[in-house]
C-alpha cells in the first residue's frame, strides 16, 4: 500500500498545480481528500524508511480543499485535526534524534506548541446542531482528539530516554486521562461512525499496558465485527506488541513490526 501511496502521491501533486474550472471538479475534490486521508492515516510510526510517507505542504493545511463541494466526505469536521498528524511525526523524528538537554529546550516549545491546538479544537458551529449524523461525526472527531494527544506524548517522551524525566510520568498520566475517555466515547459511537476511527484506536492501543484495558479494546473489536483485513492485522499488530514489556506507542509498533517482518499501512 506504501507503493501505491507514493505512485498516486505523483499523480496528486499534478493535479495541485492545475487551476480553473473542470467538468468533474467533484471526483477531483473527492480524490484529492482520499488521498490526503490515507497519507495521513498511513502514520502510526515516528521513523521508518520502509514506512515514510512524504510530508508535502498541502497534508499541514487542509483549507485548499475546501473549496470542493465534496470536503468531508473523509475527515467529517475534523480536518483541523488530521492536519496536525505531520507535525507530531515530524516533532517525533526531531526527539529522537536528538535526546540531549540543549535540544529538549528547543522541541517541548514546539510539543506545547501542538498540545495546545489538541487541546483547543472544538467542532466547526455548522456541526453543533442536535442531529443524530453531526453528533456522531463530533463524537468521531473527539476520539481523534484523544488519539493525537496519545500521539503527541507517546511519539515524545521516547521511554528509553526519559525514564529520569519528571514530564515522562505527567505523559503517562496524560495517556491514561486520553485513553479512558476515548472509551467512554467509543461506547457512545455509532456502528457505521465506528469504522473511521481505526487510527486513533491503534495508536491508543499501542500505549496501553494493563491487560484489562487490553482485553476491552479486543472486545470492542469482537463486537464491531467489521470482517476488514486492516482490523484482523491492527489486532494482530497490538497483539504482538502487548507480548513485549518494552514495546511502547508509535516506536513500538516499529519495533515490533521489524522483529516480525511486516509492514503494516492502516490505508
Amino acid at each position: 500500500m506504501f507503493h501505491h501511496l507514493r505512485a498516486a502521491r505523483a499523480i496528486i501533486l499534478l493535479e495541485l498545480q492545475k487551476t480553473g474550472q473542470l467538468a468533474d471538479k467533484e471526483l477531483k475534490g473527492f480524490l484529492l481528500e482520499l488521498y490526503a486521508y490515507l497519507a495521513l492515516v498511513g502514520n502510526i510510526t515516528i521513523k521508518s524508511e520502509q514506512r515514510s510517507i512524504s510530508l508535502d505542504p498541502f497534508l499541514f493545511s487542509l483549507d485548499g480543499l475546501a473549496e470542493f463541494e465534496t470536503f468531508g466526505c473523509m475527515f467529517g469536521c475534523a480536518s483541523k485535526l488530521f492536519e496536525i498528524i505531520p507535525s507530531i511525526c515530524i516533532l517525533g523524528r526531531h526527539r529522537a534524534s536528538h535526546a540531549e538537554q540543549d535540544h529538549y529546550n528547543t522541541v517541548y516549545a514546539e510539543f506545547q506548541a501542538i498540545q495546545l491546538r489538541i487541546q483547543d479544537w472544538e467542532p466547526p458551529a455548522i456541526f453543533r446542531d442536535e442531529s443524530e449524523c453531526n453528533r456522531q461525526l463530533v463524537i468521531a472527531a473527539r476520539i481523534y482528539q484523544q488519539g493525537l494527544m496519545i500521539f503527541l506524548h507517546a511519539s515524545f517522551y521516547v521511554k528509553q530516554t526519559d525514564d529520569s524525566n519528571s514530564h515522562a510520568a505527567q505523559a503517562d498520566l496524560a495517556i491514561e486521562r486520553c485513553s479512558d475517555r476515548m472509551f467512554e466515547l467509543i461506547d457512545e459511537i455509532s456502528r457505521k461512525a465506528a469504522s473511521t476511527i481505526l487510527w486513533p484506536m491503534i495508536i491508543m492501543g499501542s500505549c496501553l499496558r494493563l491487560p484489562a484495558k487490553q482485553q476491552k479494546l479486543r472486545a470492542i473489536w469482537a463486537r464491531y465485527t467489521f470482517q476488514m483485513t486492516s482490523v484482523s492485522r491492527a489486532i494482530q499488530l497490538l497483539n504482538w506488541l502487548w507480548d513485549d514489556p518494552a514495546a511502547f506507542g508509535p516506536h513500538g509498533l516499529d519495533t515490533v513490526m521489524k522483529k516480525h517482518k511486516v509492514n503494516f499501512c492502516m490505508a
